[in-house]
C-alpha cells in the first residue's frame, strides 16, 4: 500500500511481538492483516444495518451494505 499515511497505535509489546510471529506463521504483514480486519468488521457492520460516512478530501463516500468499504 505505497502513499498511505502512517498511523500510530498503542499495543502492549508482549502483544505486538505474538502478533507478529502469527502474522509471520501465516505469510503476511501485520498491516495487511489489520486492514483485512479493519474491512471485515466495517462490512459485518454494515450488513447489520449500521451507516458509515467517511470524509475522503471534500467527497463524502457513504458505506452501507450495497458499498464497498475501502
Amino acid at each position: 500500500m505505497a502513499n498511505t499515511p502512517n498511523r500510530v497505535i498503542r499495543v502492549e509489546a508482549p502483544l505486538w511481538e505474538a502478533y507478529g510471529q502469527v502474522c509471520a506463521a501465516k505469510g503476511i504483514k501485520r498491516s495487511d492483516d489489520l486492514r483485512a480486519y479493519m474491512q471485515r468488521a466495517i462490512r459485518q457492520f454494515t450488513r447489520e444495518g449500521g451507516r458509515i460516512t467517511v470524509d475522503t478530501g471534500g467527497n463524502q463516500a457513504t458505506h452501507n451494505e450495497s458499498s464497498s468499504p475501502t
